[in-house]
């Protein structure tokens, strides 16, 4: 198949008319250069978003859905991968951040690769929170733990990837803006093959991100919600181990002490035994679940 009329583009919108009005027809003239259809999605803006999606041809191979109130920037991605009927899918983001011309290069690296996900690496973005920066350390710290993995930037918003994959995995994914770094867990937790490749980002050009610190917790809370789900024993196995040599740190000198048998050394070794069980129990949860989604 032609890397042409091969991909589609969904792009999640919620409050972005200046930045529609500034990009939106540049970006069309790429993707109609590479046939490429385009969904996009307004989360339920309170601004202008709507009419001005509203006011544009419909037809040739271009797509507007709307929510009638906000969902969420993942609930958005999800309208619409479900209406994707090509091959190939890519996000990019509405804020004037990604180039589009990037797209057609990912997807090529993608096929070359024989990949299943490609995540565009940003390069050159500046102005970015302390805070923001020390979460996505933590993300790939993380994701370096649980899949032996290094990535440098799983929450980018601009990917390529396998629709009929996407599709399948979604319904696992949440709703909020970490459904960016949760897509990626999920299909590394698969055994699919996910790379990255450099794309270069700009500045906003207006309005203010969405993301704050409730969405670096949320992030986290979410990746330790997957994590437990399609690699349990990557949590609970160490915890254990934790557990059970502070057990025996705690209780080893005192009865070599010829105090006894310490409570508290009993009870950690009793929560060390506890975990690995949960571990155990769960692992099996884990391995009904994805015998269920593949």
């Amino acid at each position: 198949m032609n890397d042409k009329q091969a991909l589609t583009v969904v792009i999640p919108c919620y409050n972005e008319a200046p930045n529609l009005k500034a990009l939106l027809a540049s970006w069309m003239k790429i993707f109609r250069a590479n046939r490429f259809n385009l969904i996009l999605v307004d989360d339920g803006s309170t601004d202008n978003t709507r009419q001005r999606l509203k006011a544009l041809p419909a037809g040739r191979g271009l797509r507007v859905i709307h929510h009638p109130r906000n969902q969420g920037y993942g609930a958005a991605l999800k309208t619409g991968l479900k209406e994707v009927l090509t091959p190939y899918a890519a996000t990019m983001d509405a804020d004037g951040q990604h180039d589009p011309s990037d797209i057609p290069k990912l997807l090529a690296g993608l096929r070359s690769a024989e990949a299943d996900l490609i995540i565009g690496s940003r390069q050159g973005k500046a102005g970015r929170r302390a805070f923001r920066s020390l979460g996505k350390w933590l993300i790939r710290v993380f994701a370096r733990f649980l899949f032996s993995r290094k990535f440098s930037d799983l929450n980018s918003g601009m990917r390529v990837f396998r629709a009929d994959l996407a599709k399948k995995y979604m319904g696992v994914c949440p709703n909020s803006m970490a459904f960016s770094d949760i897509f990626a867990l999920v299909f590394l937790s698969q055994g699919h093959v996910v790379q990255e490749q450099d794309v270069i980002v700009a500045k906003r050009r207006s309005g203010s991100s969405s993301v704050g610190i409730r969405t670096a917790f949320e992030t986290v809370w979410e990746i330790i919600v997957i994590a437990t789900l399609f690699k349990p024993m990557k949590i609970f196995l160490p915890l254990s181990a934790l557990f059970f040599l502070a057990g025996l740190g705690w209780g080893i000198p005192l009865v070599l002490a010829g105090r006894g048998v310490s409570i508290m050394a009993s009870l950690l070794i009793l929560i060390a035994i506890l975990l690995f069980v949960l571990g155990i129990l769960a692992e099996q949860l884990s391995t009904l679940i994805r015998l269920k989604i593949e």
